[in-house]
């Protein structure tokens, strides 16, 4: 569609015509279809007789095109000969005439055969038909060299008034200019009774307007506007949603079709049957270059092109536990607070992913923000009430700069990005782990695109476009089990292994041992806040709970506790139940989630074919190792007594060796509204959903170093 751009001039008032006036029919009086794009308007300048306009671009290697039209008794009243005349003018975008073919009759009933075409039309790309109803072809053909886009205006053969009715009053017209040799008359008047192309304005001339005497027309010639729907808009001309609302008027019988790119064109929906158009339409990142084609049953077509670049929408990676770190400098600060500001955090995964991002267009503190936050904060309050909505998360609580949740590290972040840009309305969310359920309480709290106050200015946080969640522990998982009971023997390797051993280790040591206290924006943890009362004395499992009580967050909340009778159970009624996900998934069941309907698209994708520790398998006596956060760097673990209670980890085929299955899955299976990818090495699981085998790794604290996950969700937020 190029050469539309070279004559597509906007202007914003009626004062200059796409085409500028010549004297073969232009006439300041005449019709000028407008069309409205997203910067200015665009005036076609038509014939001031003409009642359709047709414009098209001719085959880039024959510089030739068909275009059909139609002849009815809806649209027109024939004369009494039953046979109508209709005159055509063909020109380019640089105002040069084109040759048309001699029309042929296609389709239907009717008299089949050659229509008369008048002579000279090589010359002046004008000719006449003459003929009865039917379907019909008007063949166009170009030259080398001439432009490619190019308009036919369509009138009655005779009507030299302009009021789209051949009468007496058009003979008495053509009269005149014979007499006078049309001396003094107006240009356009003349061009259109000069009918046979001789060049003159004769007799010959008033007898072709004479057979046409009595033929008229409703028809007239159409018009459209385009624009984008203001909700989808963030700068003029600008959006970043990758699906966008046009819309936009055309005449009442008119069809809409839109062209992005150069692409097919696509038709839109009429909203309400008369005037009004909407379509969605999806856009690649940067330029697109629109055309919406407006069409009828006679075969007009008009054309009106804009611009609309697309943005990226800004993307927030929500990182897993323990893949936040303090920055350089503050590793001490980090060990002895809690709630650590933003500044003071950086990511510790992610890497592989940002390097790809950057060289798709993502910019880092542009479009691309970093969400590090303490993970050893819960996730986000919760209200007392399993229903699916955290009452207690505000857009004001998230951006007050207490970061007592981890929610509020997200809060910041997005209050980032609208002050920067006060038009963003949605962001995309990457999340790794944890990070998902950080994500998810903020989707499902009372903050959800709230309004917050800073310095006076109100801004509105911005809603999730799309939401990735990788590996996401969505009903928990059993691995958490052992440590928010002082074993952290079966974790080495994972997010609550040995990294956070140690970190407790020296952490407890200086509270019990030394008197060290840990302040956070919730609580302090002292020595008197971990003894334990039954006891006087310290207790490493109180101070597990206090400093790290994200654990039980990541508890499972399926039946995952085998008894030794052989029964299942859970925690969901003790201190250790994850009081966030029995909230955030109250009112989920089997292929209805109905939170996702607060986002525009959401995915899951994971890894499945390691064996993954799934079950606690509950044992007495003597066989069990426990390696208690009190014990140094090394140290061997204890032995199991007789009548000692202990949890023998159970693994099962399927999952990322941290999230098992049943958690990834959760109950996403069969909801249209979430799309599933899962990965692996190996045999998928059975019946399960989508399965890419890759050789890149497939463990849970790896999954975002592979090449085909990290392009998978690249793709999934260039397309959402």
């Amino acid at each position: 569609m190029s050469g539309w751009k070279s004559w597509a001039k906007r202007v914003t008032n009626h004062s200059r015509g796409l085409f500028p006036r010549r004297d073969r029919g232009r006439n300041p009086g005449g019709i000028r279809p407008d069309v409205q794009s997203l910067e200015a308007r665009l005036v076609l300048d038509a014939s001031f007789n003409s009642f359709a306009l047709i414009q098209s671009t001719l085959d880039s290697t024959s510089l030739s095109e068909i275009r059909p039209f139609q002849i009815d008794r809806t649209n027109f009243k024939l004369p009494h000969s039953g046979r109508i005349s209709l005159t055509f003018q063909a020109f380019d975008a640089d105002q040069d005439p084109l040759s048309i073919g001699s029309v042929y009759r296609v389709g239907g009933a009717g008299k089949a055969g050659p229509l008369a075409v008048s002579q000279g039309q090589a010359a002046t790309g004008k000719a006449n038909i003459r003929t009865s109803t039917g379907q019909f072809a008007l063949p166009i053909q170009g030259t080398a060299g001439q432009e490619p886009a190019y308009q036919v205006d369509v009138s009655l053969t005779g009507d030299v008034n302009g009021d789209f009715v051949v009468n007496n009053l058009d003979l008495q017209v053509i009269r005149n200019l014979i007499r006078t040799g049309g001396n003094g008359a107006d240009p356009a008047v003349v061009a259109a009774a000069e009918i046979n192309g001789n060049g003159r304005v004769d007799r010959g001339d008033l007898l072709l307007a004479r057979q046409n005497l009595g033929a008229s027309t409703s028809l007239r010639p159409l018009s459209v506007t385009v624009e984008v729907a203001s909700s989808d808009v963030v700068g003029p001309g600008i959006v970043q949603s990758r699906t966008v609302g046009l819309v936009g008027a055309t005449n009442a019988a008119a069809s809409i079709a839109v062209s992005d790119n150069g692409s097919p064109y696509a038709p839109a929906t009429q909203t309400d049957g008369s005037d009004h158009y909407a379509t969605s339409l999806a856009l690649t990142p940067g330029l697109n270059n629109l055309a919406v084609a407006a069409s009828d049953s006679f075969g007009q077509r008009v054309i009106v092109q804009t611009s609309i670049t697309r943005e990226l929408v800004p993307v927030v990676l929500l990182p897993g536990f323990g893949a936040s770190g303090p920055v350089a400098g503050k590793d001490v600060e980090f060990l002895l607070n809690r709630g650590l500001p933003p500044s003071d955090l950086k990511l510790e995964e992610f890497g592989d992913l940002i390097k790809s991002m950057e060289q798709e267009g993502y910019v880092l503190g542009v479009n691309l923000f970093a969400a590090p936050y303490d993970w050893r904060m819960l996730p986000a309050p919760t209200d007392g009430t399993n229903d699916g909505f955290l009452s207690g998360v505000t857009a004001q609580s998230m951006t007050d700069d207490v970061y007592e949740y981890g929610v509020d590290y997200l809060g910041y972040v997005l209050r980032q990005v609208v002050e920067a840009n006060p038009d963003v309305h949605t962001v995309d969310i990457l999340t790794h782990s944890t990070g998902g359920l950080v994500a998810r309480s903020y989707i499902q709290s009372a903050a959800y695109g709230g309004t917050f106050t800073d310095n006076g200015q109100t801004y509105t946080l911005p809603k999730v476009n799309t939401l990735i969640m990788g590996s996401v522990p969505n009903e928990g998982a059993s691995v958490a089990f052992d440590p928010w009971n002082n074993n952290f023997i079966e974790n080495a390797g994972n997010p609550l292994g040995a990294g956070l051993r140690d970190l407790g280790f020296a952490t407890y040591t200086l509270v019990a041992d030394e008197g060290v206290s840990i302040p956070g924006p919730d609580y302090t943890i002292d020595k008197a806040s971990i003894t334990n009362p039954s006891t006087g004395k310290p207790d490493p499992t109180l101070f597990i709970h206090q400093y790290a009580p994200t654990i039980s967050s990541l508890m499972a909340t399926y039946n995952f506790v085998i008894q030794q009778d052989g029964t299942a159970t859970n925690v969901n009624n003790t201190d250790a139940a994850s009081q966030i996900l029995l909230d955030l998934n109250a009112l989920n069941s089997p292929g209805n989630n109905p939170w996702v309907k607060k986002i525009m698209h959401a995915v899951a994708t994971y890894c499945v074919t390691t064996p993954t520790n799934t079950l606690v398998q509950t044992e007495v006596g003597e066989g069990g190792e426990i390696l208690p956060i009190q014990f140094p760097p090394g140290a061997p673990p204890l032995k199991t007594l007789p009548g000692e209670t202990w949890y023998l980890n159970e693994l099962q085929p399927y999952g990322d060796t941290v999230v098992p299955l049943v958690s990834q899955q959760t109950t996403f299976i069969g909801d249209p509204l979430v799309t599933i990818q899962q990965w692996g090495q190996g045999t998928p699981v059975p019946g399960g959903p989508t399965f890419t085998s890759t050789t890149g790794p497939v463990t849970h604290v790896t999954m975002f170093n592979n090449t085909d996950i990290i392009n998978y969700c690249i793709a999934q937020l260039l397309m959402s």
